[in-house]
């Protein structure tokens, strides 16, 4: 019988009891409850571990990374990890292989074990393809298998899910049962996503910096990540471009959030950086202007609805965000 977070290595196993979580939740002010603490210190750890020993050099981008890395006030709460390969990449069949080589040294390195229920055996911790997800040819999108506790699928489910078998019926109802009252709750399993974006040109504009957890100061992970993330021009102008498409409900969702991440926009960047890359990949700002009349009348139910973005409503209302992103990139063409 394996202890339940073994493969959990960025945090102290302490840290994974209901009263601790509920003690971090109550200090941060999270009022959404210590589920999202959990779910933070599970994506902290896979971020670390797959960042850190794919054996492919990878940078970290989109919305997870822009709220752990660039914006620290009234976060975005996202727990996708989006990645690109740095060097140009043919194709999805180099990427499988190197996948092979990540699991054997999570194994390696105790970030996977194996877990037995019955005739069964799954591995904690592993990244697998994720086939419901993966129909781009130029994202490779897998997922990783963890340990939950007070959120995800509840392990009798995940095996029916995946395996096709009764976890009613014996061997499995045994073995679940005992781990249930070694544990002391309802093992649960959680699928962290995971993408990485594949293209011949690669990806050059990335700046080396530490990654922090959303939960510090009041839980500091045991091991910290460091990595190549897209600069914050670069991250600019994918949210510009984002925000550039042709309006539609079905995008909605996806203009609010990047509309509540263009507060990049408050920051200092470097302005002539960005109009390159603007030019570059030639972004209609003007196009963002006028979306964002239809952004504002129509995005203002999502943002006071979503839990995603509890934390960036308390720091900023609906129609001051839309004003000051305006503000900005008006200041951006006139510049």
């Amino acid at each position: 019988m394996v202890e339940w977070f073994e493969p959990i290595k960025c945090w102290e196993k302490k840290l994974f009891k209901k009263e601790s979580l509920k003690n971090i939740a109550e200090r941060l002010g999270w009022a959404l409850g210590y589920d999202i603490v959990e779910r933070e210190m599970l994506y902290y750890d896979t971020m670390y571990c797959f960042l850190t020993y794919f054996p492919e050099e990878l940078v970290f981008i989109g919305g997870s990374m822009i709220n752990r890395v660039y914006i620290s006030r009234g976060i975005r709460f996202s727990f996708d990890l989006d990645t690109a390969t740095v060097k140009p990449t043919s194709g999805k069949s180099v990427m499988l292989g190197k996948l092979l080589a990540l699991n054997e040294i999570l194994d390696e390195k105790k970030f996977s074990i194996p877990l037995k229920i019955g005739d069964m055996e799954l591995r904690l911790g592993e990244v697998m393809i994720d086939t419901k997800k993966d129909i781009f040819p130029d994202v490779l999108s897998l997922k990783r298998i963890v340990p939950a506790m007070t959120f995800g699928t509840p392990i009798s489910q995940y095996i029916r899910s995946r395996y096709g078998v009764d976890p009613g019926k014996e061997p499995y109802a045994s073995y679940i049962s005992e781990l249930r009252n070694l544990i002391g709750f309802m093992p649960m399993l959680e699928e962290v996503r995971i993408e990485i974006g594949i293209s011949k040109e690669g990806f050059q504009d990335a700046v080396e910096t530490e990654v922090r957890s959303i939960i510090e100061p009041y839980a500091e992970p045991k091991l910290r990540l460091r990595t190549k993330v897209s600069s914050l021009e670069s991250s600019i102008s994918v949210k510009l471009k984002n925000l550039s498409r042709s309006f539609s409900e079905e995008l909605l969702m996806d203009f609010v959030r990047d509309l509540c991440d263009l507060r990049m926009l408050f920051l200092k960047y470097d302005r002539e950086k960005l109009k390159s890359l603007l030019r570059n990949e030639k972004v209609d700002v003007h196009a963002v202007l006028k979306n964002l009349s239809d952004i504002r009348s129509r995005g203002k139910q999502i943002y006071e609805n979503s839990w995603h973005l509890s934390l960036v409503r308390e720091s900023i209302g609906w129609e001051k965000l839309c004003d000051a992103v305006e503000r900005r990139i008006k200041r951006l063409i006139a510049s």
